[in-house]
């Protein structure tokens, strides 16, 4: 069974001034959460756990330390642990896709018996091989983040009227209003993107097919990766 992801998106009527410009401070304030996880986390590429690193957050508060980032006191719980879990899922893509790459050139360069042992060092401890910890370093460089337009939703963090799309704001029980051009409603986790008085909602939705249902005639021409920073 093979799994297909698509992005929609979705778009709303020019918002008022007021609407806008909180809808942008929030956005701003995780843009800047954003980059402090780009910074924290990216350095040493290895399998990340958002749930994890917000317990590690949380326990740093109470010790006091730098390592809490105290621009999370300014939003909505919700907004930045979906941001949270949004930017680590892009470190472990980045993180992937580099091992990827190091994987293909261990077998081009040392063939399938000994590009397997350097794998499983890779895996493991890759910093206890001189070459491999080379590779990781040019491969895989310390990433970082400049997106201060995107809020990250999840189901709780939204509602709808009508056509109105309801989501959470800075001020406690008041929702921000955003008119929308459809009459659709997207489910699920979605990315708002602040462009020019207007948001776009960037919405990924996951298909399984059986390989049995797909024509011989149909070919794949492309990759959707939705929207990216």
């Amino acid at each position: 069974m093979a799994e297909y992801i698509t992005t929609r998106t979705y778009y709303s009527k020019k918002l008022d001034e007021q609407t806008y410009a909180e809808l942008s401070l929030i956005a701003k304030r995780l843009g800047i959460l954003r980059k402090i996880i780009w910074h924290q986390f990216s350095s040493n590429p290895k399998k990340l756990n958002d749930r994890k690193i917000r317990d590690i957050w949380l326990r740093e508060k109470e010790n006091g330390t730098n390592l809490y980032p105290k621009i999370i006191d300014q939003l909505p719980a919700r907004l930045w642990k979906e941001t949270l879990r949004d930017t680590i899922g892009n470190i472990n893509a980045y993180f992937e896709a580099g091992f990827t790459e190091i994987i293909k050139r261990l077998y081009r360069k040392y063939g399938k018996t000994e590009a397997k042992k350097l794998i499983k060092i890779l895996k493991t401890d890759y910093k206890s091989n001189n070459e491999l910890h080379r590779m990781v370093r040019v491969l895989i460089p310390k990433g970082y983040s400049k997106a201060d337009n995107i809020i990250c939703l999840d189901e709780d963090c939204y509602t709808f009227e009508q056509d109105m799309l309801l989501v959470t704001g800075l001020r406690k029980r008041k929702m921000l209003s955003i008119p929308l051009t459809t009459k659709q409603r997207p489910k699920g986790s979605f990315k708002i993107i602040l462009k020019d008085t207007r948001c776009e909602l960037k919405v990924s939705n996951k298909y399984q097919v059986v390989a049995a249902d797909i024509p011989k005639t149909h070919e794949a021409i492309g990759v959707d990766k939705g929207y990216t920073e």
